[in-house]
């Protein structure tokens, strides 16, 4: 599976909300330290919230996938 998305702007808040790491990791069977490559990589949209790496809620969702590409 590739992933490939921008980076999202830095911000408290979201439309969607914000997921974690641990979180994004096991809705998609993968390995945390895996998406914490991504996110490092740019791969994976993410901001970091107090100290915190958060994922847009969006990106749980399949139907903003199309071909391991993120869609906006």
């Amino acid at each position: 599976m590739t992933f490939s998305m921008p980076a999202a702007e830095e911000s408290n808040s979201h439309p969607g909300g914000w997921a974690s790491i641990p979180e994004f990791a096991r809705h998609w069977g993968l390995g945390e330290s895996t998406v914490r490559h991504w996110v490092r990589d740019g791969k994976i949209p993410a901001v970091h919230i107090h100290g915190v790496i958060r994922i847009p809620r969006e990106t749980l969702d399949p139907r903003n996938w199309k071909e391991g590409n993120f869609i906006d």
